[in-house]
């Protein structure tokens, strides 16, 4: 896997391996992606402290520098309800986890990316990070 990052400032609290958005807030920083966002990337897959008991489970909090995985590069990013196909279009949920992007409808989608694997909800999936707007109706 291709692993081209950029440095950001966490806006806030980031868990591993979740879709990333740019912060309205500050320069540089990024947040964790909403429901049906535009991402920018994806968090780092590491947590910031070593896995023992009290430490914290976030790639980064507040203030904390971030790497980011970028545009055009593949990730393993948690999978939100419902699991991903592989191949399909995938968005970011409310917890910047990979969901299934809408095949139907008039909502506009912020896909994220690709899903290289299919995957259950939970586990992580290979995705190819290439955002852009879908329009279900316009298909």
């Amino acid at each position: 896997m291709a692993y081209n990052t950029f440095s950001a400032v966490a806006g806030g609290d980031i868990r591993p391996s979740r879709f990333v958005k740019l912060s309205t807030a500050a320069d540089h920083a990024v947040l964790e992606a909403d429901a049906n966002e535009q991402i920018v990337g994806v968090s780092s897959e590491s947590t910031q402290d070593a896995p023992i008991p009290s430490a914290s489970a976030n790639a980064a909090e507040a203030g904390d520098q971030l790497n980011v995985q970028q545009i055009g590069t593949i990730a393993l990013v948690e999978v939100g309800s419902g699991g991903v196909t592989r191949g399909a279009n995938v968005k970011s949920d409310a917890d910047g986890k990979a969901v299934l992007a809408a095949t139907t409808g008039a909502t506009m989608q912020w896909v994220g990316g690709q899903s290289l694997a299919s995957a259950s909800e939970g586990e992580l999936a290979p995705i190819l990070i290439s955002p852009f707007p879908h329009y279900p109706a316009l298909s």
